[in-house]
């Protein structure tokens, strides 16, 4: 993927951004990622072929920008609930941002299933985020003197690989599944897992 993940972007560059993102979303909600051409997507954004390559590589890698912006926007709406001295509550925003992320963009992620393994791929990257995310939130705990039964390594590998698993099994089952009762049961056994650091103290 090309270098276009920069914090400071101006202006044009964000307009031409929003512009893709409305135009993406409408074409997929129609069709397949595979049927969408970067041709009909420029059309619709109203924006040239030259624009759209100096940012993206094709529109796989338009793609994963995409859903990762939507995944990021979703993680920083509830990274804003999590309480700076409950370290619980980061953990418990991770959870509902993936399954609010899940549901606020079923039809897209829909769309990317039909397309084959792309999802399986775009999810782990967006695992290795979280992972990288977790690690680091942990890694500080640590540094404060908090206890923590593993290595911040290993604890974020296990806690964003189950948070994935499930929040997966979820959408494939969430015509029967509750999304409301699997994040209470998630963040009850979280809960449980902060009290038992709590006591190895």
């Amino acid at each position: 993927m090309k270098n276009h993940m920069e914090k400071n972007l101006d202006l044009r560059v964000t307009k031409t951004y929003q512009s893709l993102f409305r135009a993406f979303a409408a074409l997929l909600s129609e069709k397949k990622l595979e049927d969408i051409t970067v041709n009909e997507l420029c059309e619709l954004a109203m924006i040239r072929r030259a624009t759209f390559y100096k940012h993206f590589s094709d529109k796989f890698d338009f793609f994963t920008f995409f859903l990762k912006e939507l995944q990021h926007s979703s993680m920083m709406r509830a990274a804003q609930t999590a309480d700076p001295n409950d370290p619980c509550t980061f953990y418990i925003s991770a959870i509902r941002s993936a399954f609010d992320f899940m549901e606020e963009n079923a039809c897209h992620l829909a769309r990317a299933l039909e397309s084959g393994g792309i999802l399986n791929l775009l999810m782990v990257l967006d695992q290795d985020e979280l992972t990288s995310s977790l690690e680091h939130h942990l890694t500080e705990r640590k540094k404060a003197g908090q206890p923590l039964p593993a290595s911040p390594e290993i604890l974020a590998q296990l806690f964003s690989g189950a948070l994935f698993q499930v929040s997966r099994w979820w959408y494939t089952h969430r015509d029967v599944v509750d999304k409301e009762e699997v994040i209470a049961e998630l963040s009850s056994l979280v809960r449980s897992f902060c009290s038992l650091c709590s006591h190895d103290s």
